[in-house]
């Protein structure tokens, strides 16, 4: 699902979730009481930041809030609050909401780096297995070519022999980028958007290097960027055999 999509239907199905629960909690709101009526709103701003993530548990906690408001806090009908219980009851479901958002957008970070990094193992297993197989230099060249490309969001990526045009900023053997400008996003540092290389080698030898256009914006996290050296690696291992 699109997350734009995504966020849309977990604020729907939670928002209306608890309008639809506090409306129905009317006729027993006091035998219930306040604080148990919050307690069940904050299972709908769960269930919407589950679904919805954080942006999603932020606005169902604030519609959540503002039903209990209106529905169980007297004067009843209205958005003004009497009681000093309430208040503190109010902002403990806005806190909790809060609370849950964050917790949903750490749960969909650690999904995505699991996500990222299964297709990274996937990625080199194909290019492994391409070399593997016996298949021509060329041909390994240009599916590597590709999966840098999607590894890193490239805009361009060729793979050139010495001598080279001219120098560019390397990605080292550890994943750190040797350059004297950082650009930091959420996804990680942008690679030097005059270009960046990384040299194929075969043993102590130099055999070419990967050059990497970037998309400007485009942060890459090391995990990624280790996976392209991997895989660069696959290219100087089928040249050395071919050497």
């Amino acid at each position: 699902m699109d997350p734009k999509d995504r966020v849309a239907f977990g604020s729907g199905i939670g928002a209306l979730g608890a309008i639809g629960a506090a409306a129905a909690l009317v006729p027993v709101r006091e035998q219930l009481g306040s604080a148990n009526a919050a307690l069940v709103l904050v299972l709908f701003v769960l269930l919407g930041a589950i679904i919805g993530g954080r942006r999603a548990g932020y606005l169902v906690a604030i519609v959540a809030a503002m039903s209990f408001d209106f529905l169980h806090t007297r004067p009843y009908g209205s958005l003004k609050i009497a009681d000093g219980k309430d208040i503190l009851t109010l902002v403990l479901l806005v806190a909790v909401g809060m609370i849950i958002g964050e917790i949903a957008l750490r749960a969909d970070r650690i999904r995505d780096v699991g996500t990222r990094r299964w297709a990274g193992v996937r990625r080199i297993h194909r290019v492994a297995q391409l070399a593997a197989d016996g298949q021509a230099a060329d041909d390994v060249i240009l599916a590597v070519t590709a999966e840098l490309t999607e590894t890193l969001h490239l805009r361009n990526c060729w793979f050139e022999r010495a001598p080279y045009l001219g120098t560019l900023d390397t990605i080292e053997p550890t994943g750190s980028l040797a350059t004297r400008e950082f650009h930091y996003t959420h996804e990680g540092f942008e690679l030097t958007r005059e270009g960046v290389e990384i040299p194929v080698r075969s043993g102590d030898h130099i055999l070419g290097r990967f050059v990497l256009i970037p998309t400007p914006g485009v942060g890459i996290s090391k995990d990624d960027r280790l996976v392209a050296l991997t895989l660069a690696d696959q290219v100087g291992i089928v040249l050395g055999r071919a050497a």
